[in-house]
């Protein structure tokens, strides 16, 4: 089956949508995106605050982890050592 699609590029959708660079159309385009990005910039910030979350996280059940694992040894259970480990 043949696709009868015509390739075109961003650009030419731009012009086709929201008209020719310089138009004003195309100015009010660039402005409203330009605000709404700068509005939601601090959306960038989540992925991070959510990466050092995560971070916190894993530190905290690795230390957990080890912590368990000193008991065990120190209390000679192997049982518990195995029962844990991965």
């Amino acid at each position: 089956m043949k696709a009868n699609r015509k390739v075109v590029s961003v650009d030419e959708i731009m012009d086709v949508r929201f008209g020719k660079v310089g138009t004003p159309k195309r100015n009010l385009f660039r402005e409203e995106a330009k605000s709404f990005c700068e509005e939601y910039s601090f959306l960038n910030d989540i992925p991070l605050a959510m990466q050092k979350r995560a971070q916190a996280v894993d530190s905290f059940l690795n230390v957990g982890y080890q912590n368990v694992m000193k008991t065990a040894i120190l209390l000679g259970l192997k049982e518990l050592e195995m029962k844990i480990s991965v």
